[in-house]
């Protein structure tokens, strides 16, 4: 007695009970409070496989094609007043999920292999590079380590550390494209994303400042993502630096002034 649309989100949500039943996802998720990259590769492995279960569920003929074509009709939700950056990772794990999870299971939505998605379950991605690049994933390529900078402690009294995380491809392509970028460009400087880690810190009188080190597969593509940041950093409401370090690394710093940079670039610098 219940519609077509809700059989369909049914069918992804019993799919969530299968996955915690089988493989716990809590304990998939935790201790990812400072690993924002690796939260979301996981989440997306997590609704990707979802996602892919509940259309192969309703394309296997649960679903008659009048009713498939009435919940391809439904009107996406109004997403006006929020900001593109946050629906870009709204949707990021069901889209690009699914591009995944279809990939991982051998490429026949009607027919996945769903062996190779428990398969997946034990061995999840490590960053959003490895769900958005079949290659990067097939070589499980692993994130490069970047130490977090130590912020507070190069700017001196009454300064806290107040956030340390890693962004990944996903969100810094997103983030890019938020600031103004056209999004192949976006993609473009995010590619080659290696490892990164950022340190955000809040002072006196409501100062803050921001380090962040990147890391690039080359210095082709470390240059590249300098570049398109430098491109954007006068759009900002606040002082930014960019500077490359060595061959195929980049430090950025935000600040609240001017006179913060330096320290700032200092901490993300390692010195």
């Amino acid at each position: 007695g219940i519609s077509a649309l809700a059989r369909f989100t049914y069918a992804h949500e019993y799919t969530h009970a299968l996955q915690d039943a089988a493989f716990g996802l809590g304990p998939l998720q935790d201790g990812l409070e400072e690993e924002d990259d690796r939260a979301l590769a996981i989440l997306s492995m997590i609704e990707g496989d979802a996602t892919l279960s509940m259309l192969a569920w309703a394309l296997s003929g649960a679903l008659t094609p009048a009713e498939l074509s009435e919940i391809g009709s439904i009107t996406p939700p109004d997403t006006s007043g929020i900001p593109g950056w946050l629906v870009a990772q709204l949707e990021f794990p069901y889209t690009i999920g699914l591009e995944w999870a279809t990939l991982v299971s051998g490429g026949d939505p009607l027919n996945p292999n769903w062996d190779a998605m428990d398969a997946a379950f034990a061995d999840p991605p490590d960053s959003t590079e490895q769900v958005i690049h079949a290659d990067k994933w097939e070589s499980r390529e692993p994130p490069i380590a970047v130490d977090a900078p130590a912020l507070a402690a190069a700017l001196g009294t009454g300064w806290e550390d107040i956030e340390t995380t890693t962004l990944g491809e996903a969100i810094i392509s997103d983030s890019l494209e938020f600031l103004g970028m056209e999004r192949p460009d976006a993609d473009e400087a995010a590619a080659g994303w290696g490892g990164d880690r950022l340190t955000v810190a809040s002072g006196p009188d409501g100062a803050f400042a921001l380090a962040w080190r990147l890391a690039w597969d080359s210095p082709a593509e470390a240059d590249t993502f300098r570049i398109a940041y430098e491109s954007i950093a006068g759009t900002l409401p606040f002082s930014v630096s960019v500077e490359a370090l060595g061959d195929s690394e980049v430090v950025i710093a935000h600040a609240s002034s001017e006179q913060l940079l330096a320290p700032a670039l200092a901490a993300g610098r390692g010195e």
